[in-house]
């Protein structure tokens, strides 16, 4: 436990060459729910320290480690986290574009509301650029699945997303 998010901001950066190798380690040698914990514990945390440059390789991580726990919900979430992370760190819209689709087959997998909702809000932003119609949809099912999950900051996110891309 640390005192405050300061604190903890402060460890993971600064342990950041003990933990990161250590999570990796224990990837290679199948701790699977280890690795999917601490990837969605650092999620948040992750958009404070978007320049660190592996994020993209941690929440691929996680996503085989749901994979091998045969967890799509969790499958879902990860690749979420995968689509932003691969955008921030390499720009690769394309390749967001893929892992959204994973996302949401994983997430309808799943049936969970939540997952759906967040998939669909990672499938519409890698959207806006080459189709708004299609973006639109997906935004769309993004406010509906979000809003049935009772998740109030996820409904907020999709739908200024749905907003930005009506004219």
């Amino acid at each position: 436990r640390f005192a405050d998010k300061e604190a903890a901001e402060a460890w993971i950066r600064i342990e950041e060459q003990h933990w990161w190798p250590a999570l990796r380690a224990a990837a290679a040698a199948g701790h699977h729910a280890l690795v999917v914990d601490v990837a969605d514990a650092l999620h948040w945390f992750s958009e404070l320290w978007m320049s660190w440059g592996h994020w993209s390789e941690l929440f691929g991580l996680a996503v085989e480690s749901a994979r091998a726990l045969d967890d799509s919900r969790f499958e879902a979430m990860h690749l979420g986290y995968q689509v932003w992370a691969i955008v921030v760190e390499r720009r690769d819209f394309v390749e967001g574009l893929r892992l959204a689709r994973l996302a949401v087959a994983a997430a309808d997998r799943s049936g969970d509301a939540q997952q759906k909702g967040w998939a669909h809000y990672y499938l519409s932003w890698m959207l806006k650029r080459s189709n708004v119609e299609e973006a639109l949809a997906a935004g769309r099912i993004a406010v509906l699945q979000l809003g049935l999950a009772g998740d109030y900051e996820g409904s907020v996110n999709a739908t200024i997303q749905v907003a930005s891309l009506i004219d």
